[in-house]
């Protein structure tokens, strides 16, 4: 036959093939099996010489693989999700010398080939792979791209440096038990140190010119950042420390190019550095429960910014955001410092507002606001009177729950409302005297609600 492309995917029921299963399909150059149960692979399969991809995914009852020696046009190799397999069927890559992309991930191959003599491998990851504690040499590989070696128990490298490895755009060491990094890190535009638990601290590294994405969520016992760490990094797009122990974080005056700052969960973070980027997009901070101080001219020079969290900290005093005309989104919910409300008439493209558990009194009108989906005023004990919310044609959720609102506004011509939420508004006097409602009554529900034919959530006061 000259079948070239045979793709069978999730068949979770084939347990074995015949002996001679590939004996008539020389000319194949593209298999991809997903999900068979089968033990081993039949004899005919390994003469497959035409072959150029091979993808046995989630091969999870797979024991062996006898060498794949004969398949010498092989580039694309894709054993990921092979559960029982532990070994793979060559000890060395000569006799696959144009293999470009070997994906092991979530195998238990216990440990990967010798690389000499590979230079065309671009792609590798043995992501999950639970056997595995080391990497070995990886200097003969000058054309990898992407290193994925995240949620492995590999705890060392061979090679003290990555500096070799030029192409190198990816490297994810995420979840991993790596005491330290490789002192030069090559040229990634792209570095994951997510759940990085052993990581203490973090010193300058050489060759990071280059990176545009940074990551070191979760790394949750990362104390400390060298002064001088983000000085060489002007590149730099996005920067994640999420969940780290950081207290004190170095200058960010050199990241001009920064997109976003994420920094949600840093319980320690008192202070939040000058921002220089006017690039900046997103900042979080969200549940940086010993934030206290943010310059007041922090976001006076910020015109990109889209996305402003701030809740749950206990900043005291809130910088002007009148400047802010971009955002789309503004989460101050738990800040109690948080009073004035006059910037928000500035923000025309806001799409979600979050206010909930602050001490606000009450809201400027909402005329401007056409764009808003999702209005949050949880827990606001002082707010008694909304404005008039019927231009908010595009809102979607509206939370008004444990407020002390006497009067609900007229929302029937709120077309797009999905969800409104009115729990524990022991003071709303339009429910005061209504029944409780069985399918028959909805339709005499109050301020409009009848008319509301998107709703999908409506919680009432004093209603389960």
């Amino acid at each position: 036959m000259t079948l070239t492309v045979l793709e069978v995917s999730g068949s979770g029921l084939v347990k074995s093939m015949p002996k001679n299963f590939f004996q008539h399909l020389k000319k194949l150059r593209s298999l991809h099996f997903s999900d068979f149960q089968i033990e081993v692979m039949p004899a005919s399969f390994y003469h497959l010489t035409e072959l150029s991809w091979l993808i046995l995914k989630r091969f999870s009852h797979l024991t062996k693989l006898q060498s794949l020696k004969e398949c010498q046009n092989l580039m694309v190799v894709d054993l990921s999700g092979a559960a029982s397999l532990p070994t793979f069927p060559e000890k060395n890559l000569k006799s696959l010398p144009k293999l470009q992309t070997l994906n092991l991930s979530n195998s238990k191959i216990k440990s990967l080939p010798i690389f000499h003599e590979t230079g065309e491998l671009t792609h590798l990851s043995v992501s999950g792979c639970s056997n595995m504690d080391r990497v070995p040499s990886i200097r003969s590989l000058t054309n990898l791209q992407v290193l994925d070696l995240s949620w492995s128990t590999i705890v060392e490298f061979q090679d003290k440096s990555f500096q070799n490895n030029t192409s190198l755009k990816i490297l994810d060491l995420s979840g991993t038990a790596i005491p330290s990094l490789p002192f030069n890190i090559g040229k990634p535009r792209e570095f994951y140190l997510k759940n990085c638990s052993e990581i203490k601290y973090m010193n300058c590294v050489e060759s990071s010119e280059e990176l545009e994405i940074l990551d070191f969520s979760g790394a949750c016992n990362l104390v400390k950042i060298e002064g001088k760490f983000f000085e060489c990094l002007e590149n730099l797009r996005v920067l994640n420390l999420s969940g780290t122990k950081v207290k004190d974080l170095p200058s960010l005056s050199a990241l001009h190019n920064l997109r976003q700052l994420l920094l949600s969960c840093c319980l320690n973070l008192e202070k939040l550095p000058r921002l220089t980027s006017s690039k900046l997009e997103e900042l979080d901070l969200s549940d940086c429960k010993a934030m206290t101080m943010i310059e007041d001219k922090s976001f006076e020079h910020l015109p990109r910014l889209r996305r402003l969290v701030l809740s749950q900290t206990k900043i005291v005093h809130l910088p002007e955001l009148n400047s802010l005309s971009n955002l789309e989104e503004l989460n101050l919910s738990g800040v109690k410092s948080f009073t004035g409300t006059d910037f928000i008439e500035h923000m025309s493209k806001l799409q979600v507002l979050n206010l909930s558990e602050t001490l606000l009194k009450e809201l400027p009108a909402l005329t401007n606001l056409k764009s808003l989906k999702h209005l949050f005023l949880r827990g606001c004990g002082q707010l008694e009177v909304l404005p008039v919310l019927e231009v908010l044609h595009n809102l979607e959720t509206l939370d008004l729950s444990q407020t002390a609102l006497r009067q609900l506004p007229f929302v029937g011509s709120l077309s797009n409302l999905h969800k409104l939420l009115l729990s524990d508004c022991s003071k709303l006097e339009n429910f005061k005297n209504h029944k409780l409602l069985d399918m028959s009554g909805v339709e005499n529900l109050p301020c409009g609600i009848s008319r509301l034919t998107q709703l999908q959530h409506l919680a009432l006061p004093g209603m389960k």
